[in-house]
């Protein structure tokens, strides 16, 4: 019993050293959103989301699921970068069990976050998703067409 419970007090405290570590971090923010639909689809959506929002694609992996995308906002006076994971939903290839999209918006260097701030990352986090699920809508439609 003092087993578990020591080793449920070490989870704690790591949980807690993550979130003060990901509060330490100059204006981030994330947020995630799973899908049914293939790796192969969601990547694909996930890619014209970058596009259709605007941002300038620096990066892109499909292996290791990554891209990191720039977005100028000058009434902020700087630049957001989008760091944008899409992983598997299983760890097995062979099953199509649909795929994550994790976004995270945050500011470059030297540029101080406010509260303001925060809510606009937070609203170009929630808008790549929502064009992420357009594109996957806009796919499922044309696989109807055209079987």
């Amino acid at each position: 019993m003092k087993a578990l419970c020591r080793s449920l007090f070490a989870a704690s405290l790591m949980v807690i050293a993550c979130f003060a570590g990901g509060c330490a971090t100059t204006g981030s923010t994330g947020s995630m959103q799973m899908f049914t639909e293939t790796f192969d689809l969601v990547w694909n959506a996930a890619l014209a989301g970058v596009d259709a929002l605007g941002a300038q694609r620096k990066f892109a992996s499909r292996s290791s699921g990554t891209i990191v995308a720039l977005m100028p906002l000058p009434e902020a006076g700087g630049a957001v970068t989008l760091s944008i994971d899409v992983r598997r939903a299983s760890t097995d290839p062979s099953l199509n069990a649909g795929a994550d999209v994790q976004v995270r918006a945050r500011m470059e260097q030297g540029v101080e976050l406010d509260e303001e701030l925060s809510a606009e990352l937070r609203r170009i986090e929630d808008e790549y998703l929502e064009l992420v699920t357009e594109a996957l809508s806009a796919s499922r439609r044309n696989r109807r067409r055209f079987p």
